[in-house]
């Protein structure tokens, strides 16, 4: 899935630093495990089955990521008060190894319809994975919802606001912080809960980003909040929703770009963004996204966002179009060639790809992603790379020694080109540079296998399958690899 960046489209390039998650590079794009479906093409109940299946394979093969991205979905398609919906996410959730939220849904359904003896039993469960069962307290059918002992009303603010619940968030953090009020997850939430609206919600930010795990997060809020003070609501509101999406808040962006368009229901940004948020969590943006279009038709913003809506539903021509209307209203924006590079790639017209990719780097040449960016498409597609690809790749990886992109992906052409011993020191420089980067360590297996030591190709195999998501293309890769080899446990992802 393309990762937006936090400034608008419409600026001279995306933040570096975030740029390589986001362009449309086929390793990222080759297997799509999640799609959009559009509204009106399915009643709501059958899109849920779909979902509901996706999550149950997800989990039956271990792919956490893929199956809480589903759950996701089926939050954003199902009548949030429904329990029995909770039921099934209850169930699901214990499936894949996630009894906290198994809990949380489990009680917004006792919350809802009481305890039945299914829920009883279920809870049973849940508190047996949880380790708690010497001290375990199953309702009596009559007894109201009691969380169990120990849990914090900072776990019940997380079902809230996968619920969009606002006020019961609200009163949840009042509570909360009157227990524990330098609590950082609690301040961060009502921080932006308050947002533009309320002074007070920069206290609460600045309490949120004195903790390091919350300080990138709170301090981005606060730096939205704080641009301009003089702006209007609606924009403040507006510079909110787009720092959460950096941060991959998608219920809190959601909830401040619409508090963007009570203020200002002709916000082009704001209906831009909104529409980008919904698609992430399974809806359908595109009628916000068309919106921003029709009231603000020469600015980018839009048309990027239309391109990320047609490639997630894997319309790859009208995704292209929409980046190229996008790039003709900003042409000295790199991110935009490079994302109509990115279609061409999908469609398979490397020429044209290539051209495009070139072009990005023209506009910012200095940058190293950028080269990164070409290196990469030189590499994993193999065009032209006895006709000039290769020698761009050995610049790139000259020019800019300790990117880790770079090196694997010079390692990776040399490979091609057959030259192992070359490929094996730069794909070795790679996995030193980042330890943790799943296409240097998958490379570094097939150049391990290729030289005949199979026992140490596995290890690398192995190390891409745990810490790949689940439909990661080197992920699916590496597990093919290992099946290859006969190492594979527990099956295919």
């Amino acid at each position: 899935m393309s990762r937006v960046p936090a400034t608008l489209p419409g600026n001279a390039s995306a933040p570096a630093g975030s740029r390589r998650q986001w362009l449309g590079v086929p390793g990222r794009l080759a297997v799509a495990a999640l799609v959009v479906i559009a509204a009106g093409l399915a009643p709501l109940s059958t899109q849920f089955e779909r979902w509901q299946a996706h999550a149950r394979r997800a989990a039956a093969t271990g792919e956490i990521e893929t199956a809480r991205s589903a759950l996701g979905a089926l939050f954003a398609l199902a009548d949030q008060t429904a329990p029995t919906i909770y039921d099934q996410l209850a169930a699901l959730s214990l499936e894949m190894g996630q009894p906290l939220d198994a809990q949380g849904y489990l009680l917004a359904a006792a919350h809802a319809a009481g305890w039945s003896n299914e829920r009883r039993e279920l809870l049973r469960q849940v508190e047996r994975a949880l380790g708690r069962n010497e001290r375990t307290q199953v309702p009596a059918e009559s007894a109201e919802l009691r969380e169990p002992a120990g849990s914090a009303d900072k776990f019940s603010v997380e079902q809230l606001i996968a619920q969009r619940d606002w006020a019961g968030v609200a009163a949840a953090l009042q509570r909360g912080l009157q227990q524990t009020p330098d609590d950082p997850e609690l301040n961060f939430w009502q921080g932006v809960l308050l947002g533009a609206g309320d002074l007070r919600a920069l206290d609460h930010l600045r309490r949120a980003a004195s903790s390091e795990q919350f300080r990138a997060r709170a301090q981005a809020a606060l730096d939205a909040l704080q641009q301009d003070a003089a702006a209007r609501s609606a924009d403040r509101w507006t510079a909110l929703g787009v720092a959460l999406v950096g941060g991959n808040e998608w219920a809190l962006a959601q909830y401040a770009l619409d508090r963007a368009l009570a203020a200002d229901p002709l916000h082009p940004a704001a209906l831009a963004y909104r529409g980008y948020v919904k698609d992430q969590q399974g809806q359908d943006g595109l009628t916000d996204i068309q919106a921003a279009q029709t009231i603000a038709p020469r600015d980018p913003t839009a048309y990027y966002f239309a391109g990320l809506h047609w490639r997630l539903a894997g319309d790859h021509e009208a995704a292209r179009q929409a980046f190229m209307d996008g790039y003709w209203l900003a042409p000295q924006n790199p991110a935009l060639a490079a994302e109509v590079a990115g279609s061409f790639e999908l469609q398979g017209d490397y020429a044209q790809a290539e051209s495009w990719y070139r072009l990005a780097l023209d506009l910012a040449p200095a940058d190293a992603s950028w080269y990164a960016l070409v290196a990469r498409f030189y590499a994993e597609t193999g065009f032209r790379l006895d006709d000039g690809g290769l020698a761009f790749v050995q610049e790139a990886a000259e020019r800019f020694p300790d990117d880790p992109d770079i090196a694997a992906s010079y390692g990776w052409a040399l490979f091609q080109a057959g030259d192992t011993g070359g490929a094996d020191a730069a794909i070795s420089r790679a996995v030193s540079l980042a330890p943790e980067s799943v296409r240097a360590r998958y490379y570094f297996g097939v150049i391990l296998e290729s030289r005949g030591d199979p026992a140490a190709a596995a290890d690398s195999y192995r190390y891409v399958v745990d810490a790949a998501a689940g439909d990661d293309f080197y992920r699916i890769r590496a597990a093919r690899a290992l099946q290859r080899l006969g190492m594979l446990q527990g099956g295919a992802p």
